[in-house]
């Protein structure tokens, strides 16, 4: 099976929903007034699933709306991975959702909400907010970890922060780092 790809017109504010189980995401800003998704099948077990994907336009509150949803399985049937590639316009305000994909943003973004149990997650830049809850990194103390970041975005201004916590040490021993404002 090879790659399936979609593209809508979506001049304006654009939201981009991605929720895939596994595999990898990758987000590309720069197309003014498009966007463009591809899907490709990274194992076996997604040959068949890449085809069930759902990929749809929508129009929420005069923003354009492109969801890309992996359809739930469960069992043994769930070990599909999944390449998910978005060329999108920069002001695209992401929601990312997966249990163990990669995600990679390549450029300037609206805002990004991300939420993964064990994948990784980088951003070139986003201009806005950047939610990426603590317990999307582990599963030590994430509200502590969340209380931790929220605090110190609000004491410093930044638009981003960070706390790593490990789950045998207490939680006063948290490495704290930010980005400045």
């Amino acid at each position: 099976m090879s790659a399936v790809q979609h593209a809508f017109e979506t001049p304006g504010p654009v939201r981009l929903r991605i929720s895939v189980a596994a595999g990898r995401i990758e987000v590309e800003p720069g197309l003014e007034g498009r966007t463009e998704i591809e899907l490709t099948p990274l194992n076996r077990g997604a040959r068949d699933v890449v085809e069930e994907v759902i990929v749809r336009l929508d129009q929420v509150g005069g923003r354009h709306e492109v969801v890309v949803e992996e359809p739930k399985r469960w069992g043994f049937l769930s070990n599909a991975e999944l390449g998910v590639r978005v060329r999108c316009p920069q002001d695209t305000a992401l929601e990312l959702k997966s249990a163990a994909a990669d995600a990679v943003v390549r450029g300037p973004v609206a805002s990004a909400h991300v939420k993964t149990a064990s994948g990784d997650s980088s951003f070139g830049e986003v201009l806005g907010e950047l939610v990426e809850p603590m317990s999307s990194r582990s599963g030590g103390p994430a509200p502590l970890a969340d209380f931790f970041a929220r605090a110190l975005r609000q004491r410093t201004g930044a638009h981003a922060a960070g706390v790593d916590m490990l789950a045998s040490q207490p939680p006063v021993d948290g490495v704290l780092s930010y980005l400045p404002a």
